[in-house]
């Protein structure tokens, strides 16, 4: 058996092997370190990016809620964030939101204007709602 083995390990069939084998550790590990969009990490500049509130602005609609995925949002008169650290920078609730008052903010503190964000990310519901409160039917009031 030994014998029969030894006979096919040539050095251009290790080669190929071997570069099969390194190709798809990079491979992997290239994806978990997040070239792909479901799991994110420093190849990502939006990644450090941070969705922040202005709580004067906010009308308490709820439309971040219901966009949200991950959870990230509360309304009680107006909106709050108990769980930003869920936030996977998906830019649905600056999206829906209807008085602007959720922007994108950098670590250097600019400030990414939500028209911007609308232009480029994807739209939670299809379309912006109109003003006014959402309510579980999807409709507003």
């Amino acid at each position: 058996m030994a014998g029969a083995l030894a006979g096919r390990l040539t050095l251009p069939f290790l080669l190929r092997w071997t570069g099969l084998g390194v190709g798809a550790v990079l491979l992997i590990a290239l994806d978990l370190a997040g070239t792909t969009p479901l799991y994110k990490s420093w190849f990502h500049a939006e990644r450090r990016y941070r969705v922040t509130l202005d709580a004067e602005q906010c009308i308490g609609c709820g439309r971040c809620v219901q966009v949200c995925p991950r959870g990230v949002f509360t309304v009680v008169e107006v909106a709050s964030q108990p769980h930003a650290d869920r936030c996977e920078q998906c830019g649905g609730c600056i999206v829906q939101c209807p008085t602007d008052a959720l922007a994108f903010v950098a670590p250097d503190g600019e400030r990414i204007p939500p028209g911007v964000v609308r232009r480029y990310k994807l739209n939670m519901l299809g379309r912006r709602s109109g003003a006014g409160r959402l309510t579980e039917d999807g409709t507003t009031r």
